[in-house]
C-alpha cells in the first residue's frame, strides 16, 4: 500500500484523463464535459502543502474555459495549460520516479489500459432528442448547479431523468445528477446512478469517466473518516500556532468534499486565531477562493481586498490580486478586471503570476468583451515582456494569428453599435494586415460617411469596386451614396449589386426605403415583398412592414397599409410607432373607434407622443 502510494501521482494521471478527453473534443460540449476532471484537479491542487500558484491559476483557468466556451478554437487553450501543468507535475518528480511514470504508461499501453495506445470510442446514442422543455429544464438545473443552488438544482435533474428515460445523451444527465449527489454528500445514489452508467456502456468513454467518479466516491469516505478524526481533535489543542493549522486542515478536508460554508468558518476561524502572520494570509486567500467557489463573488471580493491590504506583497497577497481580478470578471466587470490582470503584469513583473495575468486580460478583451484589437495589443505586451516564458510564445504563435483574423468582422459588428471612429480604426488595421481585403476598404468607407468625410469615404468606395467588384463592394458604394445623399447613384448601385446576389435583404430593403424617399410606390413595394421572402429575420421585422405600409398608405390603398400595420404591432407590440401607423390607417379607412382606441394605446406606450394626442383630440372633437 506505501509502495503503491509512492508510486503514483493521482494528479498526474487526471491531468493525462482530461489531455484525453481534450484529445477527443468535438465541440463546446464535449468540452465542458471535462469539469467531472478540472473540478477535482483545481481542488487538489488548492490542498497540496505548497501551493503552487501558477499550476492552480493554468487548471483554474482550464476549467473556466471548458464551462463558458464560446468557440470550439479555445479547446487548444485548454491543451496547452494543462501541458504545461503536466509537465511542471513530472518535471518535480525525481529522476527515478520519472523513468518509472514511463516504464507505467508503456506497460499500461500494452495492456490497453491507457488512453495512449487504447482509445475507447464514445458510447453508442440511441433515442429521441430532448424537447424543448426538456432543454429548458436540463439548462436550469446547470444553472443552479454552477451557482451551487443544489436544492433547486437535484430535484430539476431527477425530473428531467425520470422525463427523458428515452433520449440519446441519458448518460450525460446521469453522469451530471451523479456529480450533483456527490457534491452535497449523497454518495450511495451516486455510486447507484454511476454503476448502471458502467453496465449499460461497456468500453466507452463515459464508463471510464463513470469509474473515476466511482474512485473519487471511495475517496471521498476516505477523506470524510479523516475529517471527523481532525474534528474530534480540535477541542483537545490549547496551542494557537497548532490551532490555527488544524482550522486550516479542517478547512481543505471540507473544500475537498465540497462542504462550502463549512469550509467558510474553518478559514475565517483559522484567520482570527493569530491574524497577522503569514498562515492568516494563507487562511484568508483560501476564504476567498471558497467562497468564489461557491459563487458568491462579492463576499469573495472583499476577502480578497482584505487579504491585498493586510498583506500587500506577502505570495498570498499577490495571489488574492490575482484572485480579486478574477471575481471580478466572474460577476461580469470585465474592464476593471482586465485592468487587474495588466496591472499585476506591471507591478509584479517577477512573480510567476505576470505572464498569465497579461494572458487572461487578453483573453477578457477577445472572448468576454469581443474587442480584437485591445486584445491584439494585450497579447503583443505579452510577447515583447515575456518571450522566454510559454504564454508568451503561445500567444504569438496561437492567439494572436485569429485575433488578428477577426479584426475586420469587429469592425462591422462597431459599425451597427454606431461606433464608427472605432469601426474606422478596426478596419485602417484589417488593411495593414492584408492590403487586398476588399471588404475591409468598403466597411471603412461606410465609417469615413458616417463621420462625414464624404470625399475620403467615395473615394474608398470606389477604390474597393475598382480593385474586385463583388456583391458587397458594389452594396456598400450604393450605400456611401445613400448617406451622402446621392440616392439616384445608390439606387443605380443596389441595383448592380442585385444583379451578383438576387436575394440580398439589406439591399433590397434599402432600394425599398428609396423608391419609397422618390416617390416610386410600386417599385418600394415589390422591394419590400422581396426582402420579406427573402430573410426570416426581415419577415419578423416591425420596421419592414411599417415602410411597407407606409407605400401603401401613399398609393391610397389603405386596407393593405392597415394589414402591413397589423403585422408589424404583432411583431413589436409595444412598438409606438406601429400602434400609431395603424391608427392612422384606420382613421383614413374611417374607423375611428379602432383609430381611438390605437391612439390611446400609442400613449399608453408613449406618453409624449404629440402628434397621437393631437390626432386623438380631433377624433373626440369631431364625435368620432
Amino acid at each position: 500500500m506505501v509502495y503503491n502510494r509512492f508510486l503514483v501521482d493521482n494528479a498526474i494521471g487526471d491531468l493525462e484523463q482530461s489531455l484525453s478527453r481534450v484529445g477527443y473534443a468535438q465541440n463546446v460540449d464535449d468540452m465542458k464535459s471535462m469539469r467531472f476532471f478540472l473540478d477535482d484537479l483545481v481542488v487538489r491542487e488548492l490542498g497540496e502543502k505548497n501551493l503552487d500558484a501558477k499550476r492552480y491559476t493554468s487548471l483554474e483557468f482550464s476549467k473556466g474555459i471548458t464551462s463558458e466556451a464560446k468557440d470550439f478554437r479555445q479547446i487548444r487553450d485548454v491543451k496547452f495549460m494543462l501541458e504545461d501543468v503536466l509537465s511542471t507535475r513530472r518535471q518535480r518528480r525525481s529522476s527515478w520516479l520519472q523513468g518509472v511514470d514511463k516504464v507505467i504508461l508503456i506497460l499500461r499501453g500494452w495492456f490497453g489500459l491507457s488512453g495512449q495506445m487504447y482509445v475507447p470510442s464514445a458510447a453508442i446514442r440511441r433515442g429521441r432528442e430532448f424537447t424543448v422543455a426538456e432543454k429548458k429544464l436540463y439548462e436550469k438545473a446547470k444553472s443552479d448547479e454552477e451557482v451551487w443552488h443544489m436544492a433547486e438544482a437535484i430535484p430539476a435533474y431527477e425530473e428531467l431523468l425520470q422525463k427523458a428515460y428515452d433520449c440519446k445523451d441519458l448518460v450525460d444527465l446521469q453522469m451530471d445528477l451523479s456529480y450533483a449527489y456527490m457534491k452535497v454528500g449523497n454518495y450511495d445514489q451516486a455510486q447507484s446512478l454511476l454503476s448502471r452508467v458502467q453496465s449499460q456502456h461497456r468500453g466507452s468513454r463515459e464508463e471510464g469517466v463513470a469509474d473515476i467518479l466511482l474512485r473519487r466516491i471511495a475517496g471521498f469516505m476516505e477523506l470524510a473518516k479523516e475529517r471527523d478524526i481532525l474534528l474530534a481533535s480540535i477541542a483537545q489543542v490549547q496551542d494557537r500556532a497548532e490551532l490555527q493549522q488544524l482550522y486550516l486542515k479542517a478547512g481543505l478536508l471540507h473544500y475537498k468534499l465540497f462542504e462550502l460554508v463549512k469550509a467558510e468558518q474553518a478559514f475565517m476561524n483559522a484567520t482570527t486565531i493569530i491574524p497577522d502572520n503569514q498562515q492568516a494570509s494563507k487562511a484568508l486567500f483560501y476564504l476567498g477562493i471558497t467562497l468564489k467557489f461557491n459563487a458568491k463573488y462579492d463576499r469573495a471580493m472583499e476577502v480578497f481586498r482584505e487579504l491585498v491590504d493586510r498583506f500587500p506583497k506577502s505570495e498570498f497577497g499577490i495571489y488574492g490580486r490575482y484572485q480579486l481580478a478574477e471575481s471580478l470578471r466572474r460577476a461580469g466587470n470585465y474592464e476593471k478586471a482586465a485592468d487587474q490582470f495588466k496591472t499585476i503584469a506591471v507591478e509584479f513583473a517577477d512573480s510567476a503570476l505576470a505572464p498569465i495575468s497579461q494572458f487572461k486580460a487578453g483573453y477578457i478583451y477577445f472572448y468576454d468583451m469581443g474587442d480584437p484589437l485591445r486584445a491584439e495589443d494585450t497579447f503583443e505586451t505579452l510577447k515583447k515582456s515575456y518571450t522566454d516564458d510559454k504564454f508568451g510564445r503561445y500567444a504569438v504563435n496561437e492567439v494572436s494569428p485569429y485575433v488578428r483574423s477577426t479584426v475586420r468582422d469587429f469592425g462591422f459588428i462597431l459599425l451597427q453599435k454606431k461606433l464608427y471612429k472605432n469601426a474606422h480604426d478596426a478596419f485602417k488595421e484589417s488593411i495593414q494586415q492584408d492590403p487586398k481585403d476588399l471588404w475591409a476598404y468598403s466597411g471603412m468607407a461606410t465609417a469615413l460617411a458616417f463621420l462625414g468625410e464624404k470625399d475620403k469615404s467615395l473615394e474608398m468606395a470606389l477604390w474597393a469596386v475598382k480593385m474586385g467588384a463583388d456583391e458587397y463592394t458594389i452594396a456598400a458604394l450604393g450605400y456611401v451614396y445613400e448617406l451622402t445623399g446621392e440616392y439616384l447613384k445608390a439606387i443605380e448601385f443596389y441595383e448592380k449589386a442585385l444583379k451578383i446576389k438576387r436575394k440580398y435583404p439589406s439591399v433590397l430593403y434599402n432600394l425599398g426605403r428609396l423608391y419609397e424617399i422618390a416617390g416610386k410606390y410600386d417599385e418600394a413595394i415589390v422591394r419590400y415583398q422581396e426582402v420579406i421572402a427573402a430573410s426570416k429575420k426581415a419577415a419578423k421585422d416591425p420596421e419592414v412592414y411599417i415602410n411597407l405600409g407606409h407605400a401603401y398608405w401613399y398609393k391610397g390603398n389603405f386596407q393593405d397599409a392597415e394589414k402591413q400595420f397589423k403585422k408589424a404591432v404583432k411583431y413589436k407590440p409595444d412598438s409606438a410607432v406601429a400602434h400609431y401607423n395603424l391608427a392612422t390607417a384606420y382613421q383614413s379607412e374611417r374607423k375611428n373607434q379602432l383609430a381611438a382606441d390605437e391612439y390611446r394605446k400609442v400613449m399608453e406606450l408613449d406618453p409624449s407622443f404629440q402628434q397621437a394626442q393631437v390626432a386623438l383630440d380631433t377624433l373626440n372633437r369631431r364625435g368620432r
